[in-house]
C-alpha cells in the first residue's frame, strides 16, 4: 500500500485497494465532510490528474428517518457532486477505459481544467424499503450512464443521424469519462467522472428574465423534450422500469434506482409503487380509504384498458426537467446543460409530465400556482377543448403565465413532442398518479413529524389533521376515476 493509500486508512479510515475500486468500511460516515475530497483525489489520481482545488457543487440529501439504527442525527447523504479545478497536468494518458461501455474518450494532451465526479454512497441501499423516495443506490450510476448515453448519442426514432435539431441537444449532455457502479454487499462506492458544464442555475435566472425571452426558453425547452421522447430505445430494453449495462456493453432493461421493476406493462409500475406506499401506511388511513386504496390497485389496469391506454408504450423518461437541473446563459440567451438524471426511466411517456415541469408550469398535477388557477391550467395540457374561462379575474402574472403554457402546448406541437393531449386516457392517468401523490404525502407527513400522530379518527376538522384531508383526497380520487370510466 503507497503513502497516500496509508494516509486514507490513518486519516479517515478509507481503504484504497486498488487503482480502480474505493473501498468504504462499515463503520464510514458519509458526513466526515473530509472524506469526500480524499475519495476524489483518489479517483483523479487514477488518471495521473491532481486538482489544485475541490468545491462541493450538490449535496443530495433528506431528512433523516428517526428511528432507523445507525442513521445520521441531521441528514444523510446520498451522494455528493465534486467539481475539481485547476487540474494540474494535461492528461498523460487517456481519461477513459476502451473496455469501459457509455464513455466517452479526452484526447492525449487535452486541456481538461475541470471535471465532475458524482460520488453514490453505497449505505444508503439498506434504508430504501422506507425511504418515502424509495431509492435504491444498487443500479443507479449504470442507470444514469446508460440514459446519459442515449440521449447523447441516440439512435432517434426519426432515424436523422445529424441535424441542426438534432446537434442542439448532444452539447448540452455532460460526457462520462469514466465509472464506477455502487456495490451495497461489499459497500463499495460508486461514481461518475464527467465533463463540468458552464452556466448558471436556470432557477435563479428564470424569475427575472424578460417575457420574451421566457418565450424563447420555452421553445428550447420544448425541443429539448422531443429530442429525449425521440430516442429510440436499444433492442434489449423491452420492460418498463431502469437501464443497466450488461456485462457485453448492451444497455438492457434493469431496475429503476426510484421505483423498482422491471415491469411489462405501465399499470403494473403503478400497481407496485401504490401497493408499497399504501402497505408502509395503511394504519394511519382512515377506514373508508383503507377499504377503497386495496381494491382500486387491483383495478389499474382495468381502468387503462377502458380508457384505451396504450399500456406497451415506453419512451426514454428524464423524470426531473425542473429549472434545477438546467443550465442556462443569459448571454445569448441559451441552456448551456441539462443535469439531474437520476430520476431516469423507461415508461409510458405520460410519466415525463407527471414527475416533471412543474415549475414552469407544465406539469398535469400541479402549475405552481394558487389551486385555482392550477386546475385551469392543468385542463389546459390535457385538454383540446379547454375554455380560457374569465382570463380578467386572473392576477396579471397568471395571465402571462397562461400565456406561456399556451405557447409551450404549441411549440411542443411544432417539434413534434408527445403531448399530454395526445395521450389516451390521460385524465384517468392522471387521477392514478393523484393517488400516489397523496400516499407520497402522507409519508411525508409521517417522516417528516418527530411525534405520534394523532388517529385519524378523531374528531378533528380535516383542514386541522393533514392526514385525513389526504385520506379523503384519496377516496375522492378513486371516486373521480370510476366516474370517468363510466362515462
Amino acid at each position: 500500500m503507497d503513502g497516500f493509500s496509508q494516509e486514507l486508512t490513518s486519516d479517515v479510515s478509507i481503504c484504497h485497494l486498488s487503482n480502480d475500486e474505493i473501498w468504504l468500511p462499515v463503520n464510514w460516515n458519509p458526513l466526515n465532510d473530509f472524506a469526500h475530497p480524499r475519495v476524489v483525489r483518489s479517483i483523479l489520481k487514477t488518471y495521473d490528474l491532481q486538482p489544485s482545488s475541490m468545491d462541493v457543487l450538490m449535496q443530495s440529501e433528506r431528512e433523516a428517518l428517526s428511528g432507523l439504527p445507525d442513521m445520521p442525527s441531521e441528514k444523510w447523504v446520498i451522494n455528493w457532486m465534486v467539481t475539481a479545478d485547476g487540474l494540474s497536468t494535461k492528461l498523460s494518458r487517456p481519461l477513459h477505459d476502451p473496455s469501459q461501455p457509455c464513455t466517452t474518450i479526452a484526447p492525449l494532451g487535452a486541456d481538461i481544467s475541470c471535471v465532475v465526479v458524482r460520488i453514490f454512497n453505497p449505505n444508503f441501499i439498506k434504508f430504501h424499503s422506507t425511504s418515502s423516495r424509495e431509492i435504491s443506490q444498487a443500479n443507479q450510476v449504470q442507470n444514469e450512464v446508460a440514459s446519459m448515453h442515449l440521449i447523447r448519442n441516440g439512435p432517434w426514432k426519426s432515424g436523422v443521424p445529424s441535424s441542426p435539431l438534432r446537434d442542439g441537444i448532444s452539447p448540452l449532455i455532460p460526457q462520462v469519462y469514466a465509472w464506477q457502479p455502487v456495490d451495497p454487499r461489499l459497500r463499495q462506492a460508486g461514481w461518475i467522472m464527467m465533463e463540468f458544464k458552464p452556466g448558471e442555475k436556470l432557477s435563479t435566472i428564470y424569475p427575472h428574465l424578460p417575457f420574451p425571452k421566457k418565450g424563447a426558453l420555452i421553445a428550447q425547452l420544448a425541443r429539448m423534450l422531443f429530442l429525449i421522447q425521440d430516442v429510440r430505445l436499444p433492442q434489449d430494453v423491452i420492460h418498463h422500469g431502469g437501464l443497466t449495462i450488461h456485462e457485453s456493453g448492451r444497455i438492457v432493461s434493469g431496475i429503476s434506482p426510484w421505483c423498482g421493476g422491471p415491469w411489462n406493462t405501465f399499470s403494473q409500475s403503478w400497481m407496485h409503487v401504490i401497493n408499497a406506499r399504501f402497505e408502509r401506511h395503511r394504519s394511519v388511513l382512515s377506514e373508508d380509504a383503507q377499504h377503497q386504496i386495496k381494491p382500486a390497485i387491483s383495478k389499474i389496469p382495468k381502468w387503462f384498458q377502458r380508457a384505451q391506454v396504450s399500456e406497451s408504450h415506453k419512451t426514454l423518461i428524464h423524470g426531473n426537467l425542473e429549472m434545477e437541473n438546467i443550465l442556462y446563459s443569459s448571454e445569448p440567451g441559451r441552456i448551456t446543460a441539462l443535469l439531474g438524471f437520476g430520476s431516469c426511466r423507461i415508461s409510458h411517456p405520460s410519466l415525463e409530465f407527471i414527475l416533471s415541469f412543474s415549475d414552469i408550469g407544465g406539469n398535469i398535477n400541479f402549475s405552481g400556482l394558487n389551486s385555482a388557477t392550477n386546475q385551469l391550467f392543468v385542463q389546459k395540457i390535457i385538454s383540446r377543448s379547454a375554455s380560457i374561462y374569465n382570463l380578467r379575474h386572473l392576477e396579471p402574472s397568471a395571465i402571462n403565465q397562461y400565456a406561456l403554457l399556451s405557447f409551450w402546448n404549441d411549440m411542443l406541437a411544432v417539434y413534434g413532442a408527445e403531448r399530454p393531449v395526445d395521450i389516451k386516457g390521460i385524465s384517468e392517468i392522471k387521477f392514478v398518479s393523484r393517488i400516489s401523490r397523496f400516499l407520497q404525502g402522507i409519508e411525508a407527513e409521517v417522516s417528516q413529524s418527530t411525534n405520534q400522530f394523532r388517529a385519524i379518527n378523531e374528531t378533528d376538522e380535516t383542514t386541522s389533521n393533514p392526514l385525513k384531508w389526504y385520506s379523503q383526497g384519496l377516496i375522492d380520487c378513486i371516486d373521480c376515476l370510476e366516474k370517468s370510466i363510466q362515462q
